[in-house]
């Protein structure tokens, strides 16, 4: 699904960078999307990508627990910040193949995300 919409993206050529957000509640739904767009998709996004194509994984996560445990799955341990209290974002890190992941700790935080509103 975010393969196909990604494509139709590119062959618009209508983007710079672009956030896919979680607004919850997902029942973990965007990070199934995150791991199946940091592994195997993202080979088949690469294929027909320019090497410009630059997007951000967003999502509102009131569990620290829970974000760790996202993080675990889909990111590079060396890239994870968490930052001292919940805020704008909470955590940050990369996936293994360089796309930004952001956690944020309340939908109103979403707003703080550059080009959402």
């Amino acid at each position: 699904m975010i393969a196909r919409w990604v494509k139709s993206i590119i062959e618009r050529k209508d983007y710079e960078r672009f956030t896919l957000v979680e607004m919850g509640p997902g029942n973990g739904t965007m990070i199934n999307y995150v791991v199946q767009v940091s592994s195997c998709n993202i080979k088949a996004l690469n294929n027909y990508a320019p090497k410009e194509l630059n997007f951000d994984i967003s999502l509102i996560e009131n569990s620290r627990n829970q974000a760790d445990y996202q993080a675990a799955i889909v990111c590079d341990p060396k890239t994870i910040i968490r930052h001292g209290k919940f805020g704008t974002p909470f955590m940050t890190a990369k996936t293994y193949n360089g796309q930004n992941v952001s956690w944020f700790d309340h939908c109103t935080y979403i707003k703080s995300i550059p080009g959402i509103f």
